[in-house]
């Protein structure tokens, strides 16, 4: 019979709408068969990584500089498998955690009706970490990545929200915001 292709895996965070950081190298990672060689590629960079024993793979990829339009990271392993990553964007990323105040949704905001009518920035990404205890470090978590508007937006921190429409239209780049409320 046929040997079916071994898989690869991505952790929640590094999935489609995901915004990566310019101006610096980015970790990509994940899981594969032990041995397997992945390589990762985006608006022509790429970069390749042997998955361990344990079957995780790094690899680093070169600095790259802002891009509005999305674009679609490839990975690919020895076997043959292929995962795309779509709607990719690179820009600024922030961490967003803190105290209870933080986590504050637009919803409870002042102006919450205008604010959240007028939360159109498909350029601004939200990845909120689901809240769920452990007693160890995790090597994944549960979560995924959407496009800021007016029906994503009324959960997002209110601070959050404000300190990414700031630092987007300031600086004319992407953005997204790891929020990790515990």
């Amino acid at each position: 019979g046929a040997v079916a292709a071994a898989q690869l895996w991505l952790p929640a965070v590094i999935s489609d709408n995901m915004v990566l950081q310019r101006s610096r190298p980015v970790p990509i990672w994940g899981w594969a068969e032990p041995g397997e060689t992945v390589k990762v590629t985006i608006a022509e960079a790429g970069a390749a990584a042997q998955a361990g024993e344990d079957g995780r793979w790094q690899v680093r990829l070169p600095a790259l500089e802002a891009q509005e339009q999305g674009l679609e990271m490839v990975i690919a392993g020895s076997s043959g498998s292929r995962l795309r990553v779509k709607n990719v964007m690179i820009g600024e990323v922030w961490l967003c955690t803190g105290p209870s105040n933080l986590f504050w949704p637009v919803k409870n905001c002042d102006h919450a009706q205008q604010e959240t009518a007028s939360a159109t920035y498909p350029k601004i990404r939200f990845f909120t970490v689901g809240r769920r205890m452990a007693d160890q470090p995790q090597a994944d978590c549960e979560g995924r990545w959407e496009q800021c508007s007016p029906a994503t937006v009324p959960d997002v921190s209110g601070v959050g929200y404000f300190f990414a429409r700031q630092l987007h239209e300031d600086l004319k780049v992407p953005v997204g915001l790891v929020q990790s409320f515990w």
